[in-house]
């Protein structure tokens, strides 16, 4: 009989016993890993944040097997089912999660993402109730998921031309974000106000004003907002009712002096001005003048209207010189001052133009302190010619003479008026072989664009071959050379200062603008 060898079987039953102890340990620990609820849940969490769905509703469904009165794992299968776009199954296990939860969080969880599943489903009415029946120790979460609710909502009935109903979710929505969601919150408020111009652009369609102005009043009463103001100014700006639009684009500028609500109410308010000027109501038109200049500060005063003084006998010229082969032009006024109130400085400019390009810049001070404008009177006759003369006799010419003023301590040119001066191309006819001259006289359009009113001066000037002289001839309508570049003259008011140099390169400037200035009426 073969012996036994103790120490060889003490050594094996140790070894036994350690195997049968890690079995044991390993058992033991399996249900607070993988086979634990919180082990399962995460580790279906990991799934779906992976992109690994269908391995997430394995661990799920493991999980609902092993825990059925978990309502955290019926929750965890309701969102992946309706992330796999399997909304029914996942409507009953939310269902399952709510009826298995026990205290106020559970529920609120539950509830959540039911109302989620619900709008997917575009089921606002149910999704609504359900978050309005919630008891949720952090509600300012729940009202963020209404406000949410309500605009998706309104976005439905947006999409169905449902605008009416479209702006009440809406308003929902932006109240239920309140000072939650600010960045979201003003999202909604721009649907809102949107939705508000589209109906009243809609009834402006349908020649129904008044109801047009009904919602955009609405509009304002929800919010104060400059859109609704600006379309309310262009309505009554339409309607020749400037008081009114004014009224509209100066709410507008309250609440955005960099729209463009300050350009129109600048220009309003220069006509406004004008109207008063011209009925003697100064003060009131200085009014305007300033509140424009305020909106708008490169925005241009009638000098006229604003001075009370105007040009008038104005005469133009262009003086030919044969042996340098060009014209010398030259325009001359009188300034007459129609204020009250004496004027003690009064400096004119002039700048010439030929198609555009500068031809030179001529200045002069014609009333001083020594020698002052008083009421009702007016200047002698002021002449201003061209230092620089223009060649080509006989080609075609557009010539313009802009004037500037500065008046009194102002200190920034104001434009005031455009003389236009075209000349013809001399025409040379050419029959039987020879060439002849139709006429021995070269015409001369002169035309003077005031800068309040449409009337214009028109002489006709002729020039004589043998003695060079220039002589009045009577009136004509003045030609202009079609094929050539016209630039078109400033009218007043004016709302952009002219440039330096623009279009040319004579190197003179116009005169200068300081933007910087404070213009003020006195």
């Amino acid at each position: 009989m073969k012996r036994i060898n103790k120490g060889s079987s003490t050594k094996q039953m140790l070894i036994i016993g350690g195997i049968i102890a890690l079995v044991v340990i390993s058992v033991w620990m399996i249900p607070n890993t993988v086979l634990s609820l919180d082990g399962m849940l995460s580790k279906g969490e990991m799934y779906q944040k992976t992109g690994r769905t269908a391995l997430a509703l394995k661990i799920y469904k493991k999980a609902i097997d092993m825990y059925p009165a978990s309502y955290e794992a019926h929750l965890h299968m309701g969102n992946a089912l309706l992330e796999a776009d399997e909304p029914e199954l996942a409507k009953v296990e939310f269902d399952k999660a709510v009826e298995l939860s026990g205290n106020s969080k559970s529920k609120f969880d539950a509830q959540i993402a039911m109302s989620i599943m619900l709008i997917s489903e575009n089921k606002f009415d149910k999704a609504e109730n359900l978050l309005l029946s919630v008891e949720d120790p952090k509600p300012d979460k729940i009202k963020v998921k209404l406000a949410e609710l309500y605009t998706q909502w309104g976005d439905k009935f947006l999409s169905e031309s449902k605008r009416n109903e479209a702006i009440e979710k809406y308003k929902l929505a932006f109240k239920n974000y309140d000072s939650l969601d600010v960045e979201s919150q003003q999202k909604v408020e721009d649907k809102v106000i949107k939705t508000y111009i589209d109906i009243a652009n809609y009834h402006l369609n349908q020649k129904k004003q008044d109801q047009a102005i009904v919602a955009l009043n609405q509009s304002i009463d929800f919010i104060d907002n400059p859109t609704a103001h600006i379309k309310l100014a262009e309505m009554y700006r339409k309607q020749n009712k400037r008081d009114e639009a004014i009224a509209e684009y100066e709410k507008a500028y309250d609440l955005d002096t960099t729209g463009t609500a300050a350009l129109y109410l600048g220009e309003l308010l220069v006509d406004k001005g004008v109207e008063l000027a011209k009925k003697n109501k100064m003060d009131e038109a200085k009014i305007c003048f300033e509140k424009a200049q305020e909106a708008n500060p490169s925005i241009i005063i009638p000098a006229e209207i604003l001075y009370s003084i105007s040009i008038n006998k104005i005469e133009s010229s262009l003086t030919p010189n044969t042996v340098t082969d060009k014209l010398f032009p030259k325009v001359s006024f009188v300034v007459e001052n129609q204020g009250k109130d004496k004027i003690d400085f009064l400096k004119v400019q002039v700048v010439f133009f030929d198609s555009g390009n500068i031809i030179s810049r001529i200045e002069k001070i014609v009333v001083s302190k020594k020698e002052p404008l008083e009421s009702n009177e007016s200047t002698k006759q002021i002449t201003l010619s061209s230092s620089k003369g223009i060649e080509g006799i006989k080609k075609s010419h557009l010539i313009q003479a802009k004037v500037y003023l500065i008046y009194g301590d102002y200190t920034d040119w104001k434009f005031a008026r455009t003389v236009t001066m075209t000349k013809q191309k001399d025409v040379f006819a050419v029959k039987g072989g020879s060439t002849k001259k139709p006429d021995t006289t070269t015409s001369v359009a002169v035309t003077s664009k005031p800068s309040l009113s449409t009337d214009t001066a028109s002489t006709s000037i002729t020039k004589k071959p043998d003695t060079g002289q220039v002589a009045v001839d009577k009136p004509q309508i003045p030609q202009v050379n079609t094929s050539m570049p016209v630039p078109q003259p400033i009218p007043i008011p004016v709302h952009v200062q002219p440039v330096s140099n623009p279009g040319g390169n004579s190197g003179v400037d116009l005169p200068p603008i300081n933007k910087n200035s404070e213009f003020k009426i006195e």
